[in-house]
């Protein structure tokens, strides 16, 4: 990774930088730096508003995958994702420059930005623009990019302005604020202990898949989200976890009593790296839907777990005959549309988690508490 700094030594002089080392010039010889130094010089003569505060006042050539990776990471810089000639996904561009003779061209990434009042980009969908970057990158790395925007599951295309669809289970515990800190601990944490525990989802087939498709779990304080990538994982999910609660509850094997609402929704949203979490992060309809869902439950229904009409249609248009999908629609039933908070009505539809236990579950041998 090759950056180009004003205030370090003579004007415009390249520095290679890599992880962990100390910085230094690099060597003269390197023509295809030299090249790209020159244009630097040529360009910040002019140079643009920067709008993302926490990119470095340097331009920077990148020379891998990971590099631009780590670096957009930490400093925030989502790609623009356009449509090429062909209509292919590829990173949108700002200046290109034909360097020395046989290293080929670099380009100027487009990033992720927002539009100034008034500004003829401000109905845009996602409500940015693409703004051009110091960020440069060569045409076969620019290439290799590219080739991962089709794959929702690529860290480039969770970094790039394209949003993915997910599948959020939001699992509410009912009442949680009426319990002391102590307790609220234990269920949370308890939770989390179940939803990871291999022997409480071994001998289902369903179960088993179900939780191999489980992508990450989000704390929220008063329970958890569970991120799938699959609709009918993502249910039977919810159904199995739900059925384990009021399995431990009868064993008397949970730490407090605990009851729970569940809504399950899909949709598009963006992913951002979480710096303190080490991982990604969402935003957008997809993971907010799932909030609506388990809001329209009502504070005064628990113990159940309800799926938003677009989880049900993908149910419906699904291939997978080994999958979840008709057993699960033939427990579901329609409670109509209910309004969120926001006046907005969602359609609803109530899975009778009880019906899917399987009977690997209901003859799982528990440990009998201690005396």
């Amino acid at each position: 990774m090759y950056k180009v700094e004003q205030n370090v030594g003579r004007p415009g002089q390249a520095i290679r930088c890599f992880q962990g080392q100390e910085e230094r010039p690099v060597d003269s010889p390197d023509e295809s730096v030299i090249a790209f130094v020159d244009e630097v010089r040529r360009t910040q003569e002019h140079p643009f508003v920067k709008r993302n505060p926490w990119l470095p006042p340097f331009d920077i050539l990148f020379e891998t995958r990971d590099e631009v990776l780590q670096f957009c990471k930490e400093h925030a810089a989502r790609p623009v994702v356009r449509q090429d000639e062909a209509g292919r996904a590829a990173l949108g561009h700002g200046r290109s420059v034909t360097t020395a003779q046989g290293t080929g061209r670099i380009f100027s990434l487009l990033t992720a930005a927002s539009p100034w009042p008034g500004s003829s980009d401000v109905g845009v969908v996602d409500g940015i623009i693409g703004e051009e970057s110091s960020l440069w990158v060569s045409e076969e790395l620019d290439r290799t990019l590219a080739e991962e925007l089709d794959d929702e599951a690529s860290d480039i295309r969770r970094l790039s302005s394209w949003p993915i669809r997910r599948v959020f289970v939001y699992t509410d515990i009912s009442d949680f604020s009426r319990f002391r800190p102590g307790q609220q601990v234990l269920m949370a944490n308890g939770l989390a202990r179940i939803a990871r525990r291999p022997d409480f989802w071994n001998g289902d087939p369903l179960a088993e898949r179900a939780r191999a498709d489980l992508e990450t779990m989000l704390c929220i304080g008063d329970g958890y989200i569970f991120v799938f990538k699959d609709p009918g994982h993502a249910t039977y999910f919810a159904a199995h976890l739900a059925g384990l609660i009021e399995l431990l509850e009868a064993k008397a094997l949970f730490p407090v009593e605990i009851h729970f609402r569940m809504g399950v929704h899909v949709g598009p949203v963006y992913c951002f790296w979480d710096l303190d979490r080490k991982d990604w992060n969402y935003i957008g309809e997809g993971i907010n839907g799932g909030q609506r869902v388990m809001s329209v439950i009502g504070r005064e229904t628990d113990d159940v777990v309800f799926i938003s009409s677009r989880v049900r249609q993908d149910l419906l248009a699904s291939n997978d005959e080994e999958g979840p999908a008709r057993l699960i629609l033939s427990n579901a039933q329609n409670r109509g549309r209910r309004q969120d908070k926001q006046g907005n009505a969602w359609r609803v539809y109530e899975v009778n988690h009880a019906n899917l236990i399987s009977d690997s579950l209901r003859s799982l041998k528990w440990i009998a508490p201690e005396s």
